[in-house]
């Protein structure tokens, strides 16, 4: 609603202070002997300068005003590496990683010695079930594209000491933040909203240099414009600062729809659990009109290749299946209903309560579950 007096008024002011100054310019021309037309040309350079300096920066300009790193007395350098399959880099680094994660673990969490060895830090943040595809491994048009997959961002301080590391994943159209983890020591840092911050910008820069404008464009990388922050627990204090973040959306619970967070706080506030979607919306990727026996069907799946595997399942049933980076374990695609011939009936139980949480996603051949970690 507005009103239309209001807009009026407010052109016939503006209309009256351009007025004025042309006027003022005049009278300076004729005063100093300058051709109006110059003086009219030194205000709008002025004026144009004075609306950059004051318009608002973008994420990226932050970052680049930093110092260069021989004038600075501190910076942080920030290194990715392929998690899954792990890296050369990555391997190097490991025992550093898992230092800095127990540090981190027991300080906050209050984790024993006991919880944080280095197996439970292997299974928890270093296994993947994300499995690469042939797609996935060779650019369509793009160089240097990074392959979609699991990676660790680590953050070096002065490029010597390791003090915090992202643990996110390149999916298509979205990178997703899975853990952060830092030394206590540098807690004053706040660097939990530094490294979303970090891996925001990595989104839009991944997108500027292979999105479909870029002089490079990758077709993986058409819609890569989106930054998932994790789960949200409204309770949890640790997580409010993710509701910080504009514009940003929370998943309503029953219908998946992205509905903007500042519609789902105040219903969060009055109850745990609550419904952000209008009540007509419905899941339109829903997969409860199909059985289970389709489901299955549809469903792929991987398992590590044995002789005595393939004795019990039926030759046209599965094909060979090889992975980048990965020599010493080679496995077999197949449907889940196929496996279910050796998987246990948990494992199929737990394939169908995936494939129905997740959706129609799961059924397009792009997404595979890996019953081989």
């Amino acid at each position: 609603m507005h009103n239309t007096s209001t807009v009026l008024r407010s052109n016939s002011a503006r209309r009256q202070r351009w007025t004025r100054l042309q006027h003022h310019l005049r009278e300076r021309s004729l005063r100093e002997g300058v051709p109006f037309a110059r003086l009219m040309q030194e205000y709008w350079t002025r004026r144009n300068k004075r609306l950059e300096k004051n318009k608002p920066k973008q994420l990226e300009e932050y970052f680049n005003l930093a110092q260069p790193k021989d004038k600075a007395k501190h910076f942080l350098e920030v290194r990715l590496c392929r998690s899954a399959p792990r890296s050369s880099v990555f391997n190097s680094t490991l025992v550093a990683e898992h230092e800095v994660y127990a540090a981190y673990q027991m300080a906050v969490h209050g984790d024993s010695a006991d919880d944080v060895k280095m197996s439970q830090f292997l299974r928890f943040l270093v296994q993947s079930p994300l499995v690469s595809s042939d797609s996935d491994r060779v650019p369509k048009t793009g160089e240097g594209a990074p392959s979609f997959g699991s990676y660790h961002q680590q953050y070096w301080l002065d490029g010597e000491k390791l003090i915090a590391v992202g643990v996110v994943d390149l999916l298509p159209g979205c990178l997703s933040s899975v853990y952060l983890f830092y030394h206590p020591d540098y807690a004053f840092l706040r660097l939990g909203t530094y490294a979303a911050l970090r891996e925001i910008a990595f989104v839009r820069d991944l997108y500027r240099r292979y999105g479909p404008t870029s002089p490079h464009p990758d077709t993986r990388f058409a819609d890569f414009i989106y930054y998932y922050a994790g789960y949200y627990i409204h309770s949890c204090q640790k997580m409010r600062y993710k509701a910080l973040f504009s514009p940003s959306s929370l998943a309503c619970p029953e219908t998946y729809h992205w509905v903007p967070v500042e519609r789902c706080i105040p219903l969060l506030d009055q109850h745990p659990f609550a419904r952000f979607s209008d009540p007509a919306e419905v899941d339109e990727d829903s997969v409860d009109n199909l059985s289970d026996s389709e489901l299955l069907s549809r469903l792929q799946c991987l398992l590590p290749r044995s002789d005595s595997l393939l004795q019990c399942l039926p030759s046209r049933g599965y094909s060979p299946w090889t992975e980048e980076g990965v020599t010493d374990a080679p496995r077999i695609l197949l449907s889940v209903r196929v496996a279910s011939r050796v998987l246990t009936d948990r494992a199929v139980s737990q394939a169908l309560h995936w494939a129905r949480l997740v959706g129609r996603i799961c059924l397009n051949g792009r997404i595979k579950i890996n019953f081989g970690n």
